[in-house]
């Protein structure tokens, strides 16, 4: 499985899974077996011992998960029959087996030849820098990988691993040169391919999607400093959000970037648990000063983010908007620190923040837009991310504090600050009279030059012909500089269908980044003038 790793400056795009539909085999003949010398075990296959590119023909091993769901699919796992440690692995067939992949089901025994060892890692700039892979079968070089069915079986029971002891294995110290230590790295390693079950497990937010957010790029952070991933089964239905206790939780083990767990269907995970513990302010002189990492993440009390921040975040409210850290968890949050610190933050890290008296300029769906003044700047805006519905407090023109974590969210050459699992502190104040900045058109909305800009409300001046329409976003120029209005902050604009050859007088709206593009959201009708009455000038007249 692929997912988007959060980076900043990533070269390239990936997805949930490596694409099987891209015609990169090589089915230029050879003897399916060649070089194999019969069949291995995967534990064999798993064995460090045995060297990438070494061939492997696996017998009557026994299917546990077929990637069927969403655009990338064919990949599928299998296990020895007797299952434990390391005798799971995942096989990446060619697109000439994908025919034969889709009518696999869990319980079916296959046994596969003309395959070989891989240990798969980006390289370059999106190298994983712990240095960690993933075991693979993949289709043999100069060879043709077959894959046969033999019989119908049973799944092999999914072993039981505890996460929270896992977590605790996690050393922070090693996350980045070592990927959090040895000892927890082997102890997820033995699981890699398996399909496990695990019971009370911590679900630290809702499911938020990576990637170009199809319907298999939705994860979530879990014990165990593991992920799980939406990537076999839709998992946004499925009502968890911070401090979801998930009385059970099975599915296939994969490693992207971190250890991330799949679920196969929504049968394989249920809400409702009851033994989960609790590292949060309702648990704070418990479970916040303990000295121990009760919740498996990897982090112990306030070194803890669920103490730090979120719902019940373990914050005195003596501290809120003195500019001092003295309660609790508190010392470790950048209190008193605005949008321009959040757009500060860098690469992979997330830190805990506390924005003091932020205005929010717009609002959507699923989160709003914050900056520093209501009179905006570059270098002052940010998206806060709610995942649902935001708080009804956050209105144009409140003026909040809000504490999260702080995030370059996306991938590619630009990535957005963002403010992650946030909790609205106190009761916001209304009213503010929000100003917008005038910054040239070309710059604001250029991918490189207009990244200050994100979360900045800005007004241009047109007039500007629309030039493309779809669902969601218009495609509009001034004769020199084309850019793209999304509806994000203001659904459908209103009711209002644009037309192509039309043109609006001005704009304004919350700059944002949507798939490496920038874009201006309008969030009111006031905002886009000529589309108040319906009656656009003509494109002769408009420019």
């Amino acid at each position: 499985m692929r997912k988007t790793p959060v980076v900043v400056a990533l070269l390239s795009i990936f997805f949930a899974c490596r694409s099987n539909n891209n015609g990169d085999d090589d089915n230029g003949g050879g003897d399916a077996g060649s070089g194999s010398g019969g069949f291995v075990t995967i534990q064999q296959v798993q064995d460090p011992s045995m060297a990438p590119g070494t061939a492997v023909n696996l017998q009557n091993v026994v299917v546990t998960a077929v990637d069927t769901f969403g655009t990338r699919v064919g990949d599928f796992w299998v296990e020895e029959p007797e299952g434990g440690p390391f005798s799971g692995v995942l096989i990446f067939p060619p697109s000439a087996a994908l025919t034969t992949v889709a009518s696999l089901v869990p319980g079916d025994v296959v046994t596969i030849t003309g395959g070989e060892k891989d240990e798969f890692a980006l390289s370059g700039s999106d190298a994983d820098p712990t240095g960690r892979t993933d075991t693979e079968v993949e289709q043999i070089t100069g060879g043709m990988m077959t894959i046969k069915m033999t019989s119908s079986g049973t799944v092999p029971a999914p072993a039981t691993v505890d996460l929270n002891t896992i977590g605790q294995l996690y050393d922070p110290s090693q996350a980045d040169t070592n990927g959090g230590g040895s000892a927890f790295n082997a102890a997820w390693q033995m699981w890699e391919g398996v399909l496990v079950t695990a019971t009370n497990v911590d679900a630290f937010g809702a499911p938020k999607k990576f990637g170009s957010g199809g319907a298999d790029q939705w994860s979530l952070d879990i014990s165990g400093d593991a992920e799980l991933e939406g990537s076999l089964t839709d998992i946004t239905q499925s009502n968890i959000a911070v401090d979801t206790c998930l009385g059970t939780l099975t599915g296939v083990v994969d490693y992207f970037y971190q250890f991330l767990i799949y679920p196969r269907s929504s049968s394989d995970f249920s809400t409702g648990g009851t033994g989960c513990v609790f590292e949060n302010a309702a648990n704070g002189s418990a479970y916040c000063t303990d000295g121990k990492d009760n919740d498996g993440n990897g982090f112990t009390d306030c070194a803890d983010l669920g103490c730090e921040v979120g719902a019940n975040a373990y914050l005195g409210t003596s501290c809120v908007g003195t500019g001092t850290a003295t309660c609790g968890c508190s010392a470790n949050e950048a209190v008193g620190s605005g949008a321009a610190a959040l757009q500060a933050v860098t690469g992979t890290a997330k830190p805990a923040m506390v924005l003091n008296s932020v205005v929010v300029s717009a609002v959507s769906k699923s989160g709003f837009w914050i900056a520093d003044n209501a009179t905006a700047a570059s270098g002052h805006g940010g998206f806060v991310f709610t995942s649902s519905a935001p708080p009804a407090t956050a209105v144009i023109g409140a003026t909040m504090t809000v504490q999260g974590l702080g995030e370059r969210f996306g991938s590619g050459a630009q990535t957005e600050p963002e403010l992650e699992d946030p909790t609205v502190i106190g009761t916001p104040t209304t009213g503010a009279t929000l100003v917008p900045a005038t910054p040239a058109l070309a710059t604001a909305t250029d991918i490189t030059m207009g990244a200050p800009w994100v979360g900045s409300l800005v007004s241009f001046s047109g007039p500007f012909l629309i030039t493309t329409v779809t669902t969601h976003d218009i495609t509009m120029t001034n004769g020199t500089t084309s850019f793209t209005m999304a509806d994000t902050a203001f659904p459908t604009f209103g009711g209002v269908t644009p037309v192509v050859g039309h043109c609006y007088t001005s704009l304004i709206g919350v700059m944002d980044l949507f798939q490496q593009t920038r874009t201006v959201n309008p969030r009111m009708a006031s905002d886009m003038p000529a589309a108040t009455t319906g009656t656009m000038v003509g494109a002769t007249a408009c420019l």
